[in-house]
């Protein structure tokens, strides 16, 4: 189930730099591979019933956004009764999550 995951995390980083004419770069994969083990590591911890948050630091514009909507959607690919909570500060905010969902759900 993990190459799974993981094989629908990187197709979808390809795709969204796709979407967006851009080229993953080392520093993008770099990124997007430290979203990954956070988020690996938040699914270790709600199985284990441990609750706390997992920082991923990287600067702004880096992608972490984008990277984890991209493993929230590998998430429910590969295991599709699944849900996800994503917490944002404004409705803007909110909006802008819907669409990219939107967008890598093919909905």
């Amino acid at each position: 189930m993990l190459t799974e995951l993981e094989d629908a995390f990187r197709m979808a980083i390809e795709e969204q730099a796709k979407a967006r004419c851009h080229e993953l770069t080392p520093f993008d994969l770099e990124v997007a591979h430290s979203v990954y083990i956070a988020g690996l590591l938040a699914l270790e911890d709600s199985h284990c019933g441990v609750s706390q948050y997992r920082v991923v630091s990287a600067p702004t514009g880096s992608g972490k956004s984008s990277y984890a909507l991209a493993f929230i959607w590998a998430y429910i690919t590969a295991w599709s009764n699944s849900s996800v909570l994503f917490l944002v500060d404004t409705i803007d905010q909110a909006d802008d999550v819907y669409k990219s969902m939107v967008s890598l759900l093919g909905k």
